[in-house]
């Protein structure tokens, strides 16, 4: 206990306090990004079912007897068991990426905007620091979204029923050699025109 008594002060009289804090951030950084990876990936998995059977139900909207949950839920079970609820698990694991990919380049947005405060200091905080901030959070999700978005496309064609979809690199594959890029970012496409 001396010894490290010892070294704390040792290290705040000749670098100064900040010193103990060195490296703290990358470490902070890369525990953010695997505990929101690790709570992604338990989220999926345990959802992955409920999902599975809202797609299934969105799907069916052309049909003339609107099936029911329990009619869904039956009828994936008896032709698939317990792994038929988790068909597009794989994409789902993949759409994890799209929050690692948004908090990565909307913390670097961040850091800059403080380091232009910084260089720059004024008195008071404004409305327009909350509009920066805002827009860095608007920017960086947006291209997290166009970069992991076709996982969802490929999700939802592996959640259609009797398909020629069987995985997540095949589904990608099928819809980009049929589709082209087009395919790959239509619903995409769709929701941003509407």
């Amino acid at each position: 206990m001396h010894l490290l008594l010892y070294l704390f002060r040792h290290i705040i009289q000749s670098e100064g306090p900040r010193a103990l804090f060195k490296g703290l951030g990358p470490n902070i950084v890369v525990v953010h990004i695997l505990s929101a990876s690790c709570a992604g990936f338990v989220a999926s998995t345990a959802t992955n079912p409920i999902w599975f059977v809202k797609t299934r139900l969105q799907l069916d909207h052309a049909s003339k007897d609107q099936m029911t949950v329990r009619t869904c839920v039956q009828q994936i079970y008896k032709q698939s068991g317990l792994r038929g609820f988790y068909k597009g698990i794989t994409a789902s694991y993949f759409g994890i990426s799209e929050t690692v990919i948004h908090f990565v380049i909307y913390e670097a947005l961040k850091r800059k905007l403080i380091e232009l405060r910084t260089a720059h200091p004024t008195e008071a905080k404004t409305s327009r620091d909350f509009v920066e901030f805002m827009l860095a959070g608007a920017i960086s999700k947006t291209i997290a979204s166009c970069v992991a978005y076709p996982h969802e496309v490929a999700r939802t064609r592996l959640r259609e029923e009797g398909t020629k979809y069987r995985s997540f690199w095949q589904t990608l594959a099928t819809v980009w050699r049929e589709e082209g890029r087009r395919g790959i970012y239509r619903e995409f496409l769709q929701q941003v025109n509407d």
